[in-house]
């Protein structure tokens, strides 16, 4: 099949196709079209100099696939290539919108158009018009940098293995897991199969307790009621409990909190996201933030009050939202990234989750890497340093193989790099 591959700058190019698009978001609510073009306009100035650079796989006129990109300058490691929806919202499974029949074969055609834009520049003398020499001028990579993508993503199989046949430097490196429970079909399965004795015991008597006493009240957001109180609650119990733990909030960020009330003004009326927050004495005690999908709901944010921790408000508000989805007939529910001891006690389990760098094979850029590799390198003997002292580093390294390495050699230090990016 022949396939040709057309450089986006904007979104109004890309609009004709928005449905298209969502269909082969394949529900993943990360790679909907409202995820990530709300994504760029909140957080385009956050990336002070950035370009948006999407891609459109097509044969002939008609599209087969899409690559969201972006790209960002560091003064020290140049323009460096990035999946649109990374950073701090920290979407999950990020990859090529594509059918999964022609994932590899977009994924290939992404990795040569990158190639040829950013390492054959001495080709542009020799194109026809203006328009395609200036496209080919404002692909600047020095590197690639894309975060949490899963092993198992044929396409990105497919495009790391044309870039290591090209002769790009390729980074692999494991990241904080992503948790899922595969659910039953009733609440009782789940709780007899899936559950822990210790821990069905604890959920059994919170329920009895609180729930079926309806001492506790639950409150969910419907696609036509207002949502704005239960937004509310769910700031301000995620601070309250960053707080009382010494760390920052998520709501920290005000780019954060405007990207999520911009995508929920979406995402509700469509029941693709619901909030719950769970309310005692009057007083409100836990909240939820989930998004939902055909058979899936992920739970993306949470906040606790911990002036009422010895009811435990936070496995209360995970208890709803599970039984709530095995209710609903949904057949997994999803933690989302990060290695929190909790999830495995609801039953959980870890999906490999990849970080991956690349350089193209020219001097700059690969200088550029070198660089970097040994900043990360010294950062690393140094967290092993602090660990041998007592300290440990943020989070855990999590080592093996995944099918997303195929030949390429992956990193295996056993600390996890911090180096800023």
């Amino acid at each position: 099949m022949s396939l040709s591959v057309r450089l986006h700058d904007c979104w109004e190019t890309l609009a004709k196709w928005a449905d298209q698009w969502n269909r082969w978001a394949n529900d993943n609510p990360f790679r909907t079209w409202t995820w990530l073009t709300t994504w760029w306009s909140v957080y385009r100035p956050v990336y002070r100099r950035s370009r948006l650079h999407v891609l459109s796989i097509q044969s002939g006129e008609e599209p087969l696939g899409f690559a969201p990109l972006f790209s960002t300058w560091h003064p020290l490691w140049g323009w460096t290539i990035r999946l649109l929806g990374s950073g701090e919202v920290c979407s999950d499974d990020l990859g090529w919108i594509a059918q999964e029949r022609f994932q590899q074969e977009v994924g290939k055609a992404i990795a040569r158009f990158l190639h040829s834009h950013t390492v054959k520049s001495a080709s542009l003398g020799a194109l026809q018009n203006n328009v395609e020499r200036h496209t080919i001028a404002r692909v600047a990579c020095h590197r690639l940098d894309f975060e949490g993508v899963k092993g198992s993503d044929s396409g990105l199989q497919a495009f790391l293995g044309e870039l290591h046949r090209l002769g790009w430097t390729v980074d692999v490196r494991c990241d904080e897991h992503c948790w899922q429970i595969a659910l039953p079909g009733t609440w009782e399965e789940y709780l007899q199969n899936v559950l822990g004795r210790a821990m069905r015991k604890k959920v059994r008597r919170l329920s009895e307790r609180y729930l079926a006493s309806g001492e506790i009240k639950v409150h969910a957001t419907e696609r036509d009621e207002s949502w704005e109180t239960a937004w509310d609650h769910l700031i301000d119990l995620h601070q309250a409990r960053r707080r009382q733990l010494g760390k920052g909030g998520a709501f920290d960020s005000s780019a954060f909190r405007c990207f999520h009330r911009t995508v929920l003004r979406h995402l509700i009326p469509d029941n693709k996201a619901r909030l719950v927050w769970l309310e005692w004495q009057g007083q409100p005690i836990a909240a939820e933030y989930l998004l939902l999908s055909e058979g899936v709901v992920r739970a993306y944010q949470s906040g606790m009050n911990p002036q009422f921790a010895h009811i435990s408000p936070g496995v209360l508000a995970n208890l709803v939202a599970i039984r709530q989805a095995i209710s609903e007939k949904c057949s997994l529910f999803d933690f989302l990234r990060g290695d929190e001891p909790y999830k495995r006690k609801w039953g959980a389990q870890p999906v490999k989750m990849f970080r991956i760098r690349a350089a193209p094979p020219r001097p700059a850029a690969q200088i550029r890497f070198a660089l970097w590799r040994t900043a990360r390198a010294c950062r690393n003997r140094l967290l092993k340093k602090d660990a041998s002292e007592g300290f440990s580093p943020a989070r855990p390294e999590n080592g093996g193989t995944d099918s997303i390495c195929q030949n390429i050699p992956m990193t295996t230090d056993k600390v996890t790099c911090l180096v800023s990016d």
